[in-house]
This record gives C-alpha cells, structure tokens and sequence, in this order.
C-alpha cells in the first residue's frame, strides 16, 4: 500500500514539476486522458491515485479546456512550453464535434498536440454503441434501442457498424445489382435546357415493386441515381401506375439516359427492403440488423454513427485569428454520419463539399500525423480555406463513406490573399473509398497552391485516385505550383463509374509537375465504352489543362489507355512508360486554337493493339520526339503514321504480376531498365507497411451489372412543338432551330424531326442526331420515315464505341437514289415520305444486313446480303441522324425507333 502512494505521489510530482518553468523538463505540459478517468480531476496523472481523489481527466472536451487554460496561464505570466494533451487507450464518444479556434493555437516553440499514448489505441466516435434489445431469430432481424434523435432523422438513411464491418442500408434491388433507366420522359413544366431531368420510365418488376410501397416508405425512399461520373440522391416525388413514370425530386443534373443506355439505379432505406443477410433500417422506434451467417444468434456490437464531424479547426484568416502548430498523433477518428438532405443531394463531381472528418479553416502548422480515419459517412480529412504549411502523414484512411484528403475548395478568387497553400501530404494510405458517395476520390486538390503529395498508396477506389485543378476551361485560376510524386495507386476505379483516371487535373495548374507515379489497374464501368462519357485513362488532362509536366511516370493496365488530354495547352509529357491498356495508349478528345497542346518526348509505349494514337492524337496538335513504340504484344500490325519523325519501333515488354510493384521490363537499355526499377522502387509508402501493400494486389473488378439491350423510341406526339424529343442527342448542342420538332399532315403520327442545314453549319456533319446503345447481340431492326429535298444528303450510320470505332450497316439518300457503300441500291423520292427498315445480326455472325424500302404506291423493295462497311464491326452502340449537305437543305423523319431481339443468332 505504501508503496503504490509512493508511486502515485513521484507521478503527481514529477507531472507538476514538469509544468514549472526553469526546471529541467519543465517547459512542457501534459494533460492526460483515459477511459477510466474522471472530469473533476486535474489530468496530471496517467492513472487514479491510491484514495481515487486525482488522477486522469474521462473526456478530450475537458482535455481541451485544460489545455486552452494552460496556453491562456503561460501567456499571462512567463512564456509556457508545449502542451502535450495524451490519450490513454480505449474508445472516446463524441456527444459534439470538438472546435478548435485560436485559443488552442501552439506556437513553433510551444506546440500543442492531442496523441495516444500508444498509437493506434485510441477511437475518436462520432457513434453510440446501441443496446441490443433481441437476437436475430427464425429470419427475423436483430432489435437495437434507438438513441434520441430528432423527428424523422432517418428518412436520410445513415449509416451502422456490426463488429466493425459496414451494414447496407435495406435496398432493392440487393447489392451488386440495380435497376436500369428504360427511357427518359420529358415534362412539359420542365424547362426546355432541363427536359428529360425529372422523369424516367422504370422496368416492369422496378415499377410492380415502386407501386407495392406504402405511402409512409415512398415518402423516406431515397433513389440512388449512377450516372457516368458521379451519383445523386433523390426521393420520390410520383409513380404513375397508368403512364409508367417515376417522377423524382431534385432533378438530376443531366437528362437521363445522356451518358449511355446502362443508367444505373437502386432504391434504398425503405423498411420493406430489409430482406438481404447484412442489411439494417432505422425506424421511428427502433434499428433493425439481419445479421450474416457468421453473425447469426450471438450477440452483436452495433455503433450508429450521430455526428457529421469529430474535429472543426475553425480560425479565421481575415481577422488574423489562426490556429496555429496544433498536431492530432496516432489517433483513429471513426463513425462519421451522412444524412440525405430533405432536398436530395446531386454530386457535380468528385463528391466535393460533402465534408470530413476533421475540417478546417484558417490554420497554420497544422500536423495530422500515424492517425487513421475509418468507417466514415463523407470524406476522411477536409483542409479548406485558408490553411497554410500543414502536414499529413503516415495516415490510414479507409472503409470511407466519400474519398480520404480533400485540399482547398471548389470555387476562390485567382486574388484570393489568404489562399490554402503550401501543404504536405505524404507517406499515407488511402483505400476502400465511395461507399456512400462513389463518384469521391482519394486526393482531391480544388483552389489552392504549391501541395506537396508524395508517397501515398491509393487503392481499391470507386473513382480518380488523385484529382487537381477545378477551374472549367481556360479562366482565371486560383491552384497551381504543385508536385504529385512517387504515389502507387492500384485498382483504381474498380469498374464502378467512368470518365476517371488514375491521376486527373482540371484547368491551368501552371508549374504543376506529376511525376515518379506508378499506376496499375485503372478500370471504369464497361457499359459506356472508352469515351467521351466511359473510359479509364492512367493519367487525364481534362479541359483546361495546361502549365503541366508529365514526366517519369509507369502506367500499366488501364481500360482505355494511359494518356488522355481534353483539350490543353503548354503541357510536357516526358520520359514516362506507358503500357496494356486495352485501346491506344495516347488520346486527344478535343482540338484546341493552339497548337501544338502537348507535346509527348522520350516516352516509351507498349501498346496491345496496332494504333496506340487515337484520330485527333497527331501532329498539329501534339509533337511527338524521340518515343519508342513496342507493338510485340499487339494483335495488329504496328501503325506510328500518326507520331511520324517522333516515334521509333521499340522490342519492349512489360510483364505484370498482382503485385502492386511486380513489374518485369525487358527490351529496354541498361540505363532505362534501371530507371523504371529506381522509380517503382520510390513509389508508395516509405514505411513499414506489408499488410498495406498486400492489401493493395492488383484485382479484376467484379462482372458489373449491364443493362439488357434497351430500344430506341422517339415520342413525337408527346413532346412540344419547336423542341426537341428526348432519347438523342443534338449537335449544334442547344440550338432548337437546327433540328427541331414540327407539324406535317403527310408524316406518320402528323408531325416529324426537321433538320434545317446550310452552309453556314459549323461542321459539313452537323446538324446531326445520334443514339447511344447496347446491341452486343441478337438482332436489330431499325425503322424510320423520311423526307427530302432536291439539296439533301442524308447519312443513316450504325457504329460499335471501339477506338477507333468500326462501323456497320451505313445508307446515303440523296435526291439520286438510296445508296450502301458507294453503290445505288433503290430509288429516292423528292418531297414524299419513304419508309425503309434495317435489319442486322449483331455478335458472332455479324456481317451482313438488309434493307426494306417501301416508297408510295410501290411495292416494297428488299435487298439481302449488304455487307458492313467495317468486316470486324459486331455490336451497336451509336446510331446517327446525319444531314451532310452543304447547301440550305430541310428533310424530316418520323417513326424512329429500334429494337432488340436476343437469341436469334
């Protein structure tokens, strides 16, 4: 006993002495915090004394007066030294998030810092461990008591923990399915640039099962609505049983079906739903669990995550009040909530503004440092406006509800005089992201300067793995001077949404240098093709880009190849290898006035198939010089036209295994080869961290989920006059007057689409229409009605999305006749309405179609054995409504549709 009092009194001393000034060690202050402290106690022992009357603090929120009062003591008397708040092992729950203002500043000399005393011990909880009221029997769901919650919070769904793992909010159809948008249905309250934004045609058994809610579920259904990049959260606003329609509020940001025929969409947080092993619902009453197999009749530890954020850092720049040298060391941060929002939630991209874990504003010398953030309902980490010369390192951040590092914001003044800038994030792992938001990234970069990202293994993502710039186009930007260098980032992407890369910028970023990156793995949702609205590139320029060096950088295996630039300028691509995608390696989307945009020097390429240039990939627009081209894995013939002077044949190879840096190279030069080595070698976390790097195995995304081939019909008759119906899409974009709807007694129905050309179009091809759709097989028909003029040259096209695309059947009217590749196959009538109808096999025995033309008071003519324009053309995923006249030209169609019958061939 004695000596236990003994103990207790050289600890309380030794913790007293170390607070006085001029004695050794004293400049420092330590608060400390266990579990099983108690908040009437002084914090300056690490365990209770021998008669319980001191000891350790219970809660961080009194942790954190203290250690405010300790800085405010120091101030009024003698300078102080660092005050060190240490967390003792167990899990901390949050009633409130903790805010940070300048009273908790530190200084260079006297930092202030909150750590676990043994790192990775300590659980920061923005949850509630619930009580569990009965076990899960007979099928019936596990009962959890619900904490206090205000009226209707769970009409936003949420999210719960069992035994650590994420449950499924109850959904139909179950995880790993959804149901698909069958056509879009224009309102006429609907705006005419927002026609087609609110209103979608479900399947058959998607509607059946819509109709079978109650009122009460309707009313807290959220639609989870997947587009190409991004997701959106909607409720229901009507289902009409007797037209068919779902009509959801907002409205989605795009029309539906306008990135491709595979429009994905679930319903979720409906207490019906709560069918599937795994899945949870929060009632007015209660939580409800159905626990997996593993977990059935046993007991359960069940966290509902209450709080949005754990951490708020909030100083305020403009009034000089920063948080200054403040560190979080070795803590886990868990258990954030998001919530739908009553009014719906539309991502713009990238899950921006969706908020963090922590948050912060107005910081300097911020350090986040050996913490990890898990089981989140947003983003991990958020430093947003004005926040200077912080770090954040050595972190895990995973099971992410949003993405893991958000820098800067979407919007800032190019003057902003307070900009974030100058921030470091290294050596952490960011995984397992998009689990409530997948279209989030793992590093996102908006407004701001000079961000250091170095180190970082980024795997197993929904979306980019790394994401700078955010301004549109080539305006005035406030982000640049940055450096993303030796990050590994694996299985990026995992074939859940497209339009992404392994590495992604945005507008002018002016000494931005992306270099030493190894990217394995970069797959997108399959069922758009490889561009404009699908396709997964290892490094995207976007629009905008410019004032970028890309050099030494190891891109291998992506879906759509590893360099992609939409429209650029004063862009270096250097010295990087570039291999295994599955189309060419190098691609440009868009021309720009300057030329060239990028110019692409000393890099090496492994291209798998005979083109590694797509059509705008060429001189003026990119300058090639000293590239070497190996085509030994292509299946065709190597083609370096396009690269000219700029490109030599190359024997390299690269053999790739499922670890995330096995790489093989061979055929290279001595120097070369050890430089590839050197720089897979550099890349990822320069730390101990095996169980990171065989987490992050390169992997084949799941088989995904595709739409059944979808028809194509166009409702004249229900949209407006001088308008342009929905399920194409127009070019010139936006002008109603190029294609627009009108009345014609002699059409079928009474109406048709006019297309009024001249020369004064943008293009010879324009104005055109076109389709995007997902024929892999069976047969197509398709049929329309037409009618020309003396001037008019018509061109009806079928196409497949491969890079270059292959295209199949393909007829031209002119006022001479109806011709297919270059030859007369039928008579046209000027100023009378012709019928005609093609038919194709699609798939294996794709080849060959024919042609019915029904002309007036003629007996309809059939021609057979019409061969494809491309011999290798099998499936059909674009149809085009193409006026090529070049004079002022008027024809009209009607009756436009296709459809799909499987099995035929």
């Amino acid at each position: 006993m004695m000596r236990s009092l003994l103990m207790a009194v050289g600890v309380f001393l030794g913790a007293a002495l170390a607070t006085l000034p001029g004695l050794a060690g004293a400049a420092e202050t330590r608060i400390y915090v266990a579990a099983q402290g108690n908040d009437k106690w002084s914090g300056s022992l690490t365990a209770p004394n021998a008669n319980a009357s001191d000891g350790p603090v219970a809660t961080l929120v009194r942790a954190q007066a203290l250690a405010r009062a300790s800085k405010q003591a120091s101030s009024s008397n003698a300078p102080g030294g660092p005050v060190r708040v240490l967390i003792g092992p167990g899990t901390y729950e949050l009633a409130a998030p903790l805010i940070f203002t300048a009273a908790d500043s530190g200084t260079a000399a006297a930092p202030v810092s909150y750590e676990a005393l043994t790192a990775g011990t300590v659980t920061v909880s923005g949850g509630v461990r619930l009580n569990q009221r009965s076990l899960a029997r007979a099928g019936q769901p596990a009962m959890f008591d619900l904490p206090p919650v205000a009226a209707n919070t769970w009409r936003g769904g949420g999210q719960l923990f069992v035994n650590g793992e994420r449950a499924t909010l109850a959904r139909q159809p179950k995880a790993g399915k959804t149901w698909f948008v069958q056509r879009s249905v224009p309102l006429d309250a609907e705006p005419e640039a927002q026609r087609g934004h609110q209103a979608f045609a479900p399947s058959v058994d998607a509607l059946a099962w819509l109709i079978g809610l109650s009122a009460a579920e309707r009313s807290r259904a959220i639609v989870q609505l997947l587009h190409s990049w991004n997701t959106s959260q909607h409720h229901i606003a009507d289902v009409a049983a007797a037209t068919g329609v779902v009509r959801l509020t907002p409205p989605s940001k795009w029309a539906f079906l306008s990135t491709g025929p595979s429009q994905r969409w679930y319903v979720e947080n409906v207490p019906s739903a709560l069918t599937a092993r795994g899945e949870w619902i929060a009632t007015d009453t209660d939580v409800r669990y159905l626990p997996t197999s593993a977990q059935a009749a046993q007991p359960l530890e069940a966290v509902l995550p209450m709080l949005e954020r754990l951490v708020v850092i909030r100083g305020d720049a403009a009034a000089g009040q920063w948080v200054d040298y403040l560190t979080f060391r070795g803590i886990n941060f868990a258990h954030t909530r998001y919530l739908t929002p009553a009014e719906g939630f539309v991502d713009p991209q990238a899950a921006i503004g969706v908020g963090a874990a922590i948050e912060v504003d107005g910081a300097r010398h911020l350090t986040i440092d050996q913490c990890s953030f898990s089981r989140t309902g947003s983003y991990g980490i958020w430093l947003r406006r004005s926040v200077t010369d912080s770090h954040i390192s050595g972190s895990d951040l995973h099971d992410l509800g949003g993405g893991g590092i958000q820098v800067g914001i979407a919007r800032a003044a190019a003057n902003d005089a307070q900009p974030t800038a100058r921030n470091t994030i290294q050596n952490n792992s960011v995984s397992d992201t998009g689990r409530v938001f997948p279209g989030a990234v793992g590093i996102w970069i908006g407004q701001a300067y000079d961000v250091a990202v170095s180190n970082n293994l980024i795997y197993d993502t929904t979306y980019t793995g790394i994401s700078i710039g955010w301004t549109w186009g080539f305006g005035p930007a406030a982000s640049g001077r940055h450096t993303i260098s030796s990050n590994l980032l694996v299985n990026i992407g995992g074939g859940q949404l497209s339009d992404q890369g392994g590495i992604y910028t945005l507008g002018a970023l002016s000494g931005t240098v992306i270099s030493g990156n190894v990217i394995r793995s970069v797959r997108a949702y399959p069922a758009y093709g490889p561009g404009p609205a699908g396709g997964a590139w290892g490094i995207y320029n976007d629009e905008g880009t410019s004032g970028v060096v890309v050099e030494n950088n190891i891109v291998v295996g992506t879906d759509s190849g590893a360099y992609h630039l939409n429209k650029g300028r004063a862009i270096i691509v250097r010295n990087n290898l570039f291999a295994d995608g599955t189309t060419g390696e190098v691609r440009l989307s868009q021309r720009d006035s300057s030329a060239p945009q990028a110019t692409l020097d000393g890099n090496i390429l492994i291209s798998k198939v005979g083109q590694p240039f797509n059509a705008l990939a060429t001189a003026p627009n990119l300058t090639y010089a000293r590239n070497q081209v190996s085509g030994a894995d292509a299946a065709l013939p190597l083609d370096l036209t396009k690269c000219g002077a700029g490109c030599e044949a190359s024997a390299a190879t690269v053999t790739a295994h499922v670890g995330p840096k096995a790489l093989v190279f061979t055929g290279l030069d001595a120097v070369t080869t050890a430089r590839l080595a050197a720089t897979v070698a550099a890349a990822g976390l320069q730390r101990d961290e095996r169980t990171a790097d065989k987490a992050a195995m390169v992997r084949t995304p799941p088989t995904a989920d595709i739409a059944a081939p979808l028809p194509l019909v166009i409702d004249l008759d229900g949209t407006r006059l001088g308008s342009q119906p929905a399920g194409l899409r127009y070019s010139p974009v936006g002008d109603t007057t190029a294609i627009t709807l009108v009345e014609n007694k002699q059409a079928p129905g009474g109406r048709c689409l006019q297309f009024n050309d001249s020369a004064s179009m943008p293009n010879r091809y324009d104005p055109h229409a076109f389709a995007a759709l997902n024929h892999e097989s069976g047969v197509t028909t398709d049929t329309f009605a037409i009618l020309i003029d003396a001037d008019t040259d018509f061109i009806h096209e079928w196409r497949d999305n491969s890079q270059p695309y292959l295209i199949g059947p393909s007829l031209r009217i002119t006022s001479a006749g109806i011709s297919v590749n270059g030859k007369q196959v039928a008579p046209a009538l000027v100023g009378q309405w012709m019928q005609l109808r093609m038919t194709a096999a699609l798939g294996a025995v794709a080849g060959t179609w024919s042609l019915d033309v029904n002309l007036p008071r003629r007996a309809t003519q059939t021609i057979t054995g019409l061969r494809a324009v491309s011999p290798q053309w099998r499936r059909l995923n674009y149809v085009g409504y193409i006026s090529n006249a070049a004079l002022t030209s008027s024809l009209c169609l009607a009756s436009m549709s296709l459809t799909n019958k499987s099995g035929q061939n």
